[in-house]
């Protein structure tokens, strides 16, 4: 994967680079989507998905659950894991999806906006990825990795019913590949897996394509909120890192395919062609971007927001609502 960087002192250097980056591949017709993302600098590894920072992994079944269960009626309208996961991503709770925009503005104000001081290094990044590896919601791959989420990082202590958890995949793959299952033997090793995607999809066919359990995915998902909506958004979905259960799968073209792959495609289990990283410089500010309408309620369109933005503008209100 060819990763290019560059760096934008102003606004119209920022669009100048992207501009330049896009053009070409338009002008060859190649059928590509292309995505935005801002990010402060975490350091290695960049792009991460926030429920691998911070040892969160081995409590992510456990963040899905409980916020189900506070907030059950906050979900009502999500018919699937995957819509579920969406929602969390966007209200804070630490999920295996990175989000993407299709607005360079949005990604440039999530970096600016991010920074804790002014000289702050921020990045955006934009990638290219071919329309053939873009998922929709609907997507049984999707539906597979979603799932990954209500399965523990590991079963110690809890193995009376057999070991159901992250580790197990990985540690198991390759074994049950190469011991000459039928595609029908290896799927009843999952049938834990199959049983929670059986909750969104009761009528999808017993196969999971291992293959797919260590990819990540570019999913196009329901504009089913106003952020989404807003930000035209779509995500990358992690699965396992095949190497290491406890890391993300590294987007920097580092990750190496496992020998029992399988896949129809014939690709290696990532979407993305190319990146262009764009390091922003501390010139650009959220005032440049406000004078170009840029600011919190073109990001957060829902009234509570809003109210924030106003109040700050305009100053604080008298007495009380």
């Amino acid at each position: 994967m060819n990763i290019t960087n560059r760096t934008a002192s102003s606004i119209g250097e920022y669009v100048e680079i992207i501009e330049d980056f896009i053009s070409p591949r338009k002008k060859e017709n190649k059928e590509m989507y292309f995505y935005f993302r801002g990010e402060k600098d975490y350091g290695k590894p960049a792009l991460v998905p926030s429920i691998y920072r911070n040892g969160l992994l081995e409590k992510e079944h456990i963040f899905y659950h409980e916020r189900m269960r506070f907030n059950h009626n906050d979900f009502e309208k999500d018919k699937t894991t995957l819509d579920r996961l969406c929602r969390m991503q966007h209200f804070g709770l630490y999920t295996r999806m990175l989000d993407l925009g299709e607005d360079c503005f949005t990604a440039l104000y999530f970096a600016v906006e991010k920074r804790k001081e002014p000289n702050e290094t921020t990045f955006v990044y934009l990638f290219a990825i071919p329309e053939k590896k873009v998922r929709y919601y609907d997507s049984d791959t999707a539906t597979i990795l979603a799932n990954l989420a209500k399965l523990p990082l590991n079963n110690e202590g809890r193995k009376i019913y057999g070991d159901k958890s992250k580790k197990w995949l990985v540690q198991n793959a390759e074994n049950i590949i190469n011991s000459g299952m039928s595609v029908e033997e290896y799927n009843k090793e999952l049938n834990f897996l199959l049983h929670e995607i059986r909750a969104d999809k009761p009528y999808m066919n017993p196969y999971i394509n291992l293959g797919d359990l260590f990819s990540v995915q570019c999913v196009k998902t329901k504009l089913n909120n106003d952020r989404i909506l807003a930000q035209k958004g779509a995500f990358l979905l992690f699965g396992l890192n095949a190497h290491d259960v406890e890391k993300p799968i590294p987007l920097d073209g580092s990750y190496k395919k496992p020998n029992y792959w399988r896949d129809d495609f014939d690709w290696d289990g990532m979407p993305i062609e190319e990146i262009l990283k764009i390091r922003i410089g501390s010139e650009i500010s959220l005032g440049n971007l406000a004078n170009l309408g840029i600011s919190k309620p073109y990001i957060y369109p829902n009234m509570e927001k809003i109210a924030e933005h106003l109040v700050k503008k305009f100053g604080k209100q008298s007495g009380e609502s």
